[in-house]
């Protein structure tokens, strides 16, 4: 649901009294005396006033100044304010203005079940009986709240009936907090079993404060005791600050993995154990654009077991491990309007040396060219644009730039459902790259097949692409993928979605891992089905 800011009342009324006054009458102006202001700074007030002073002013004058105090009280964040001057005698030289600010009067909440009335009032500080609101504030504290994916919330404002007064109503529409999340999908590999299933558990209202906790546990169908994965993930909002807090925990036995946490999902590589944490910090929102920055930590200590281990070599020759302890932050940007979606992140990661198996004499191997200082700068954007007939256009790219030879766990991949449709998962992976997707989605077609309400379906043409470049010796220097395709996009209501893809590669792919090679023109399907209950 798009979130939402509505004001009831048309601006900031500018109301003056002219009953005294005549239009052509010219008096002195030695200053202004402003009643009812809390707000905006007195000494802010009076300098913006000051520009209006002097002999020789006029009605009009009087109007201008109070027009000037009308827009600093809406560039602070407060649209909802009456200014005027009483009737008075104009021959005093102090020129009275009063203030009637807009205050909130009451608060409805509708549409509430799961989410009671304190956790609502709770995740909108800013919407209190006798608060003044602050535009800029309450967007941002809706555009929070609404990251919780049980509850959306959208806030209207309307004029009360007493001069000033504010009546507040507050429509929420809810899912259920607590839900498991079942998954299958052929993502896999041949030698640890394509077929993959996991199971997750999400509750999105702990101890009635939005606190969310996530758990998935994952594994190969084809064959179990080959692969697992483990991943946990806890929010926590800090609603009064403007802030969130994500704490992530991963273990992968397998090759690759993806996990489901509150921030979204998150893809790592390789066998290991991840640690991690992200403080997500929203900006002041600028009309639809919403923007945030994220500081994240991570540790992270991949299994790169080797076959043979030479004594005395480094760590990641005979333990069969190579620790990672990266920093970092992000800036993501989302703007949104009826006719176009658009957004993207840049994220900049630099690596602590440090912690077991994760100094620089544990990177120093001649066979690799690690470097335990290394950096890398992560890129993400989207766009949909809804066309004529309910046609729709989408675009994603990602990018990742660095001027080291990076652990396989950190480089970029391209290949797979969502990356390069007709190859597998990471089918190829360097220290640079880039991928990105063409899709023209149809209109629905539920009606077409005799659906019932609450399904959805939508066929899909695609086009995909991926390149990665390496640097240093034992690697290909560059590699490319490319594929064309059709699927269908099938929902019931928010319980149940599938996809499914039929791409068809366009270039050739020489590999010595089974399944994952490709020639021109093969045709690989890949599927994956997700059910909440």
């Amino acid at each position: 649901m798009k979130k939402g800011f509505a004001l009831g009342t048309a601006g900031v009324m500018v109301l003056i009294a002219t009953a005294a006054w005549g239009q052509g009458v010219k008096f002195n102006i030695a200053g202004y005396q402003v009643e009812g202001n809390t707000l905006l700074p007195e000494a802010e007030v009076q300098q913006i006033l000051s520009g209006y002073t002097g002999a020789g002013r006029g009605l009009e004058d009087v109007k201008a100044a109070a027009e000037a105090l009308r827009k600093a009280y809406e560039q602070a964040g407060y649209p909802v304010v009456s200014i005027f001057p009483p009737e008075q005698a104009a021959s005093g030289g102090n020129i009275l203005l009063k203030v009637v600010e807009g205050k909130v009067k009451t608060v409805t909440i509708k549409g509430n079940q799961a989410y009671d009335e304190a956790n609502i009032r709770a995740s909108l500080p800013g919407i209190r009986e006798g608060l003044a609101p602050n535009a800029p504030e309450i967007v941002s504290e809706i555009a929070m709240a609404n990251e919780n994916p049980a509850k959306q919330v959208a806030v209207n404002f309307q004029a009360g009936q007493a001069p000033g007064a504010i009546d507040t109503t507050i429509n929420v529409v809810e899912d259920r907090p607590e839900k498991f999340i079942a998954t299958f999908d052929n993502g896999g590999s041949k030698s640890t079993g394509v077929h993959r299933f996991s199971l997750g558990y999400q509750n999105a209202n702990l101890f009635n404060r939005d606190h969310m906790v996530t758990a998935q546990v994952g594994s190969s169908t084809d064959f179990p005791s080959k692969s697992l994965n483990i991943s946990a993930g806890y929010r926590i909002p800090f609603y009064g600050h403007g802030l969130s807090l994500d704490l992530i925990a991963a273990y992968s036995d397998t090759n690759s993995g993806s996990t489901i946490i509150p921030g979204g999902s998150m893809n790592f590589t390789g066998k290991g154990t991840i640690f991690g944490a992200r403080l997500n910090q929203p900006l002041a929102a600028i009309g639809e654009y919403r923007h945030k920055l994220i500081y994240g930590f991570d540790y992270k200590d991949f299994d790169n077991r080797a076959s043979t281990c030479v004594p005395g070599a480094p760590a990641v020759s005979c333990s069969g491990t190579i620790t990672t302890q990266p920093v970092s932050v992000s800036y993501v940007a989302q703007h949104n309007t009826p006719g176009l979606q658009v957004g993207g992140s840049a994220m900049f990661a630099m690596n602590i040396p440090g912690g077991p198996n994760g100094n620089p004499g544990d990177y120093a191997t001649s066979t690799t060219g690690w470097r335990a200082n290394w950096n890398v700068w992560r890129f993400n954007a989207f766009v949909g644009i809804p066309l004529a007939a309910d046609w729709q256009f989408r675009a994603n790219a990602a990018a990742q730039l660095s001027d080291y030879k990076l652990v396989s766990g950190e480089q970029f991949g391209a290949g797979g459902a969502s990356s390069v449709r007709g190859y597998t998962e990471r089918a190829i992976a360097g220290d640079q790259g880039y991928s990105g997707n063409l899709e023209l989605y149809t209109p629905e077609l539920a009606a077409l097949a005799s659906l019932p309400s609450g399904y959805g379906m939508r066929g899909v043409f695609f086009y995909d692409a991926g390149q990665i470049y390496n640097r240093g010796p034992g690697a290909q220097p560059q590699r490319h993928i490319s594929s064309v395709g059709a699927g269908l996009r099938f929902n019931v209501q928010r319980d149940l979605s599938a996809r499914l893809d039929f791409g068809v590669a366009q270039d050739r792919l020489v590999s010595q891992t089974a399944g994952v090679g490709r020639e021109r023109g093969d045709t690989y399907g890949q599927f994956a089905v997700n059910y909440s209950f």
